[in-house]
């Protein structure tokens, strides 16, 4: 006899309520192009996008999954949505406000491929898709990306430089080598969200070098 009297209740598939903000990560997943295997071509080829999994990270819905596309080729309306929303992912994950046209800045909205979009943390807006004809079911859909200029970001991503000093004094051997690159190697990620958070960066690098030296 086996007994799953033991084994864990479904998840339920409820929708996430619209505008219900929350950390999320980015995963891509494997298309079908010959030159960048992101990338998704319809069968006729005359549209491409990046096929997304959008992973809750936090909260009441962590390890939910909600998929997406965004838009490479095609008409213009898509492919603008496309370069807007994939700015708006890189600002996010980087803690970059749109309006920062600073070398930093604009060094960090650059890419080589879109690999380097994968994995990517970002705060996220969720809305509802309603399918007008009645033939599927209501689904969910990211609606926005939220950048450093929102007043709901720091909620959800200030955490970075409290884990880093956590993983710095706490984590496995791999976390502190990269905690200690990420605080004391001039990291731009690192002034951004010491900035965004209030903390002045050299502060917080003196105490936690006090702390190293004084074995706290």
């Amino acid at each position: 006899m086996i007994d799953f009297n033991y084994a864990e209740s479904q998840n339920s598939f409820d929708l996430i309520p619209a505008n219900t903000i929350a950390k999320a990560r980015l995963v891509l997943k494997a298309g079908n192009d010959q030159t960048d295997h992101f990338i998704t071509r319809s069968k006729n080829g005359d549209t491409a996008y990046l096929n997304c999994e959008w992973i809750i990270l936090e909260g009441k819905y962590a390890k939910r999954k909600i998929f997406d596309k965004i838009g490479l080729e095609g008409s213009d309306r898509w492919t603008n949505m496309g370069k807007a929303r994939i700015r708006a992912i890189l600002e996010s994950a980087k803690g970059i406000n749109p309006k920062d046209v600073s070398e930093i800045a604009v060094a960090a909205r650059k890419i080589n491929s879109f690999d380097e979009l994968n994995n990517l943390d970002v705060v996220i807006k969720v809305g509802v898709e309603h399918d007008k004809s009645g033939q599927y079911q209501d689904k969910n859909r990211v609606i926005a990306i939220i950048t450093p200029e929102n007043f709901a970001y720091a909620e959800f991503m200030n955490g970075s430089s409290d884990q880093a000093v956590e993983d710095l004094f706490r984590g496995t051997d791999k976390e502190r080598r990269d905690a200690f690159r990420w605080i004391f190697e001039n990291n731009p990620d690192f002034r951004y969200v010491c900035d965004w958070a209030g903390v002045d960066p050299m502060c917080l690098r003196q105490n936690v070098f006090s702390k190293i030296i004084n074995g706290d």
